[in-house]
């Protein structure tokens, strides 16, 4: 930015977003009494570039104040008057320590304290801040929707209480996100509560916890908060429970678990439940009993270790990845309603192929990674796919010895989308070497397949004419 920006004394608006965030605001800032929008500020270590350029400033909408590690004087914080700017929604604190730099946590604790907003705000973001916990004027901003914690590396709990009617989160928090805090250890630590109390009040929706390795509870002795509709948890390694009780809260709709090694089971007592994503988590061997009560499951995704099977009616879109430890098939198989189908274990795939494809009556994908080495023709009966549908895909991956696709194929007349990848003995079409009239997409990593696609000498050059979009071996 241009060093006499200060003289602009009618700019109502500057975004400068985009700027260099080691760049420092250029001086004079502070008498720019008309600027609404200012999108970031880099405190600087000179006279001019300090938080007290903020103060005459009315400012609207969003703002980011990074390198805060440049205040040394707590009175320069209150100078900024943030809590008088009402019409500030969102704020982005940051401090930025590269190794070796010595923290000061106590002017850091009082800086945050003197950049208290206005009880409008309603999303906060912090990142960097050196300290175990936020100040409790912070959760008590009436309008905060939103708050995001990053790389906060002292943080170890994000509120303390030690009386019941203590225990809340702010009543308009919606959405809280906490992401790479090595010390976190609990979100609410509670010393006196009675386990499983609950008499805290919260409007809490959504809640993302990703990289905090320390963490062993969310809150040390309570449930979850009943309004809780979406929970994802990502590679928490210490966390082996949520709650005292194992329950979930009855509103939950979607639940991600994601690289928690020490999770052993998932409780059975939410029926709201749309979308399960489970990826390695090492120890979790089981899926709860009452899992085929779940009658609004939509979605269920899991990688390693798991069984049994979901079987909720509800259920359209099923995927499992990788299962060592499965060594049965279920015995009713699986929801022959199922829209979309992932496959990705040989041992699932061989005992899928014996219960028969022809049992699915609304599959519009299907995709199936690691086939059994017996698998010659594919498929050997004719798939259950929604015919209704115009938008059929199909992917094939992984089938070792598998040499021609069946006849079967030609009956799939809405099929739209065709993959086929790591086929080596893949030669032959279906039937009469001819391809479905609907196909609209056809991708080949299939050497022998590649030979005879080959543009006017090939066999099959004459089927691709008619198929918009042809990539064979990604060419």
């Amino acid at each position: 930015m241009c060093s006499d920006m200060g003289n602009l004394l009618k700019l109502h608006h500057l975004d400068n977003s985009d700027v260099d965030a080691s760049e420092e605001i250029p001086k004079g800032m502070g008498k720019l009494a008309c600027l609404l929008t200012l999108c970031s500020f880099v405190v600087g270590k000179d006279i001019g570039s300090a938080l007290q350029e903020l103060k005459l400033l009315h400012l609207h909408g969003a703002l980011e104040i990074s390198k805060l590690e440049n205040v040394r004087d707590v009175s320069e914080a209150r100078e900024a008057q943030l809590n008088g700017k009402k019409n500030l929604k969102t704020l982005l604190l940051q401090w930025t320590s590269n190794n070796g730099d010595s923290r000061e946590p106590e002017i850091e604790t009082h800086v945050l304290d003197m950049l208290k907003p206005h009880q409008n705000l309603e999303r906060f973001c912090i990142s960097g801040y050196g300290v175990v916990k936020l100040p409790q004027a912070w959760l008590n901003l009436g309008s905060l929707r939103e708050i995001q914690i990053f790389k906060c590396c002292s943080f170890a709990l994000f509120s303390k209480v030690v009386l019941p009617s203590q225990l809340k989160l702010p009543l308009s928090l919606k959405d809280l996100s906490i992401a790479f805090c090595d010390n976190l250890r609990t979100l609410v630590e509670e010393e006196g509560i009675p386990k499983g109390s609950r008499k805290y009040s919260s409007h809490l929706e959504y809640l993302h916890i990703l990289s905090c390795p320390s963490l062993t509870s969310i809150f040390s002795e309570n449930e979850l908060p009943a309004t809780l509709q979406r929970l994802e948890v990502n590679s928490c390694s210490k966390l082996a429970l949520l709650t005292s009780s194992g329950n979930l809260p009855q509103g939950l709709k979607y639940l991600e678990l994601t690289s928690c090694s020490k999770w052993e089971s998932i409780a059975d007592n939410n029926t709201s439940l749309q979308v399960i994503t489970v990826f390695r988590c090492k120890i979790l061997k089981t899926l709860p009993d009452g899992l085929h009560k779940l009658n609004n499951l939509q979605a269920f995704t899991i990688c390693k270790n798991l069984r049994p099977y979901p079987t909720a009616t509800s259920l359209q879109h099923l995927k499992l990845g990788n299962l060592p430890s499965v060594v049965s098939f279920p015995e009713d198989g699986f929801p022959t309603d199922l829209v979309s189908l992932e496959i990705e274990d040989v041992k699932i795939c061989k005992a899928l192929f014996e219960w028969g494809l022809h049992r699915f009556n609304s599959l519009i994908r299907l995709k199936i990674d690691g086939g059994c080495d017996d698998v010659v023709s594919f498929p050997l009966v004719e798939i259950g796919m929604n015919a209704s549908c115009p938008s059929i895909k199909l992917e094939i991956i992984n089938f070792h010895n598998l040499e021609r696709l069946s006849s079967a194929f030609e009956n799939l007349t809405s099929l739209e989308c065709l993959r086929l990848y790591d086929c080596p003995k893949l030669k032959n079409f279906p039937g009469k070497n001819c391809l479905p009239a609907s196909l609209l997409q056809l991708i080949s990593g299939c050497p022998l397949i590649e030979e005879r696609c080959r543009k006017d000498q090939g066999r099959y050059w004459h089927l691709l004419t008619n198929v918009p979009y042809v990539s064979i071996n990604f060419r």
